[in-house]
C-alpha cells in the first residue's frame, strides 16, 4: 500500500504539473522568458526533469507516457519562451545543459520500451526524443 500510495501522490504531481506547462505554454514568451527561463530557475528546471526521468523509469506503462508527455510539453515550453536579452538568448539554450540526462533517459526507455511497454509508451518516448534532437540543433 505504501508503494500505491505513493504512485498515486507522483501521478497527482504529474498531473499538476502537465496542467501548469500547459498552462505555461499559451503565455505569452516574455512572461515564460522572465519567469521560467531566469538564471535562478535553472537548478530546480534540472531537478525536475531529473524527477521526471526517475518518475518515468519507475512507473507502470500509464504513467511512463504521461511522464514522457509532462518532459514533452516541458521542452516545447522552454523552447516556446526563448527570448532575446542583452546577454543572449534565454530559452532553448537551457535545454543543452541537460540534453545528455534527457537523452540517455529517454534512450533508456525507448530501449525498454521496444518488448515490454507497448506502443504508447514506445510513441511518446519517441517524440521527447525527437524533440530533444531537434532543441538543440541549430535553426540554420
Amino acid at each position: 500500500t505504501t508503494s500505491s500510495s505513493f504512485e498515486e501522490k507522483a501521478g497527482l504531481a504529474t498531473q499538476g504539473l502537465y496542467h501548469l506547462f500547459s498552462q505555461l505554454y499559451k503565455a505569452p514568451r516574455g512572461i515564460i522568458g522572465v519567469n521560467l527561463l531566469s538564471p535562478a530557475t535553472h537548478t530546480p528546471l534540472g531537478y525536475g526533469i531529473a524527477a521526471i526521468l526517475e518518475h518515468i523509469k519507475l512507473s507502470h506503462r500509464a504513467e511512463k507516457k504521461r511522464g514522457l508527455e509532462l518532459l514533452l510539453l516541458l521542452q516545447q515550453t522552454v523552447c516556446h519562451g526563448t527570448i532575446a536579452t542583452p546577454e543572449g538568448l534565454i530559452g532553448a539554450d537551457i535545454l543543452k545543459k541537460f540534453y545528455p540526462g534527457i537523452m540517455s533517459g529517454v534512450s533508456k526507455i525507448l530501449l525498454g520500451s521496444l518488448d515490454k511497454e507497448g506502443s504508447p509508451v514506445l510513441t511518446s518516448a519517441l517524440k521527447t526524443w525527437q524533440h530533444s534532437i531537434l532543441s538543440v540543433l541549430p535553426d540554420s
